[in-house]
C-alpha cells in the first residue's frame, strides 16, 4: 500500500506542498507524523497540533491489514496530542467478521473515546465477500458529510478512497471540505484490496472487459 498528500491553494499556503509516496505501516506513521509537525497551523491548530480527519472502511471487528494499521494510526496521533476524529464503519450484529474477531483474540473494540479521540459511525450493509465485505449504506452520506464538515479537519486521511467511490460514487466528505474556505490537506492511502475485489468478487462482473 502507499500515501500521497495532495496539496491544496492552502495547503501551500502552509508550506506542505508535497507529494510523498511510502508504505503505510511503520514508515507512514513515522513520515506523517513528520509531515504534520512541519505544517504551519491550520485554523484550529494549536501549539504544533493538527486536527485529522481520519475516513475508514475497516475498523473492529474486521481483522485485516487494513483496519489494524488504520486502528493503530488513530491510536498514536491521539497519543501526540492531535486531535482525531474517526469516520469508520459499524457492522451488523449478525456479521460473520464478529465471529473471526473472537477467533482472532479481538473479542472488544479496544479504542475507546477519549479527549483526542473522537467516532463517527456510518452503517455498512450487504453480503458482498460472503458479507465480510459489506458497503458503507449510501443513507449516511449526509450524517457523515455533515460531521466532517462541523468538525472542520486541518488534514482529511483516507482508507482505500477507491472502494468508496465504487460504492457511494464519491469519497464522503471530501468534495464538501474542499468548497470550505480553508479546505484541509487531503492524504489518500491505498491498499491493494479494491484491484482484488475487483478481479476476484462476483459483484465486480461489470468491471471485467474481456
Amino acid at each position: 500500500g502507499a500515501a500521497f498528500l495532495a496539496a491544496t491553494p492552502s495547503a501551500l499556503q502552509r508550506r506542505a506542498a508535497a507529494i510523498i509516496a511510502m508504505r503505510h505501516r511503520s514508515a507512514f506513521r513515522l513520515t506523517l507524523t513528520w509531515l504534520l509537525a512541519s505544517m504551519l497551523h491550520g485554523p484550529h491548530a494549536d501549539a504544533g497540533k493538527v486536527r485529522i480527519a481520519y475516513v475508514t472502511n475497516a475498523w473492529w471487528p474486521k481483522v485485516d491489514g487494513a483496519a489494524i494499521t488504520v486502528m493503530g494510526h488513530a491510536r498514536y496521533f491521539a497519543s501526540e496530542g492531535h486531535p482525531v476524529l474517526v469516520v469508520r464503519p459499524v457492522y451488523p450484529s449478525d456479521s460473520p467478521l464478529l465471529a473471526r474477531a473472537v477467533a482472532a483474540g479481538m473479542s472488544k473494540d479496544t479504542l475507546q473515546p477519549t479527549r483526542f479521540l473522537e467516532f463517527l459511525d456510518y452503517r455498512v450493509t450487504g453480503l458482498r465477500g460472503g458479507g465480510f465485505e459489506p458497503a458503507m449504506d449510501a443513507r449516511d452520506l449526509a450524517l457523515v458529510e455533515g460531521g466532517l464538515a462541523a468538525w472542520r479537519p486541518d488534514v482529511l486521511l483516507v482508507m482505500d478512497p477507491d472502494m468508496f467511490v465504487l460504492d457511494t460514487f464519491r469519497i464522503p466528505g471530501f468534495n464538501l471540505l474542499m468548497r470550505q474556505d480553508d479546505p484541509p490537506v487531503t492524504i489518500a492511502s491505498f491498499t491493494s484490496f479494491c484491484l482484488e475485489a475487483v478481479l476476484k468478487m462476483p459483484e465486480y462482473w461489470w468491471l471485467h472487459f474481456r
